[in-house]
């Protein structure tokens, strides 16, 4: 002992020093049965992950609900091209489906927000060509338009990552019957 420290007790070996036995872990496992009285015992969770409504999807352990709500999703990283992807290699019908459907949206989106754009830039520099104010005030039109189609497309957009989450048969109008073709799903995805 340290006479400045009398409190102080000597210090044990540590647990790898040689000349000593090493230490037995001190945790054991309760007993079956063990446990606060009035309470069952605790009981081991299994997976309980609910099955698939629309069935397995092609690309792995994904069901067929994921991949149509990630078709959906997937529009915000790089438009149609992802959607396009996933119909291509999909074989599960309602996942085709709802990628074709995402594919064609996002298309659309663009295809009608630069045609809007082009219009509009037509407008103008034509009327900054004449002159004219007047003409000037009809290059808003199409892009009114296109703000129109992009709240829309964005509706259409929520509503069709929804119900591919939820393993739901949603139809756009406009392009809902030609995913279906495009699909090659007629008949197949029961509502």
């Amino acid at each position: 002992m340290n006479p400045e420290y009398p409190s102080q007790q000597p210090q044990q070996p540590y647990q790898g020093q040689p000349g000593y036995p090493p230490q037995q872990p001190s945790y054991a496992p309760p007993p079956p049965g063990y446990g606060q009285p009035g309470y069952p015992p605790q009981q081991q969770y299994a997976n309980t992950a609910q099955p698939s409504r629309r069935g397995p999807s092609s690309l792995g352990s994904m069901t067929a609900e994921l991949v149509s709500g990630l078709a959906y999703l997937s529009m915000i990283i790089a438009g149609p091209i992802i959607p396009l992807i996933l119909f291509l290699i999909e074989k599960n019908p309602f996942a085709k489906f709802h990628a074709a459907q995402a594919t064609l949206l996002s298309a659309a989106v663009y295809v009608i927000a630069i045609a809007a754009g082009i219009v509009s830039s037509i407008i103008f520099a034509s009327a900054a060509a004449a002159n004219s104010s007047i003409l000037g005030i009809f290059g808003v039109i199409p892009e009114c338009v296109a703000g129109i189609v992009a709240i829309a497309g964005l509706v259409y957009w929520i509503m069709g990552m929804i119900n591919g989450f939820q393993g739901k048969f949603f139809k756009m109008p406009l392009i809902g019957d030609f995913a279906e073709r495009m699909a090659g799903a007629q008949g197949q995805i029961q509502p």
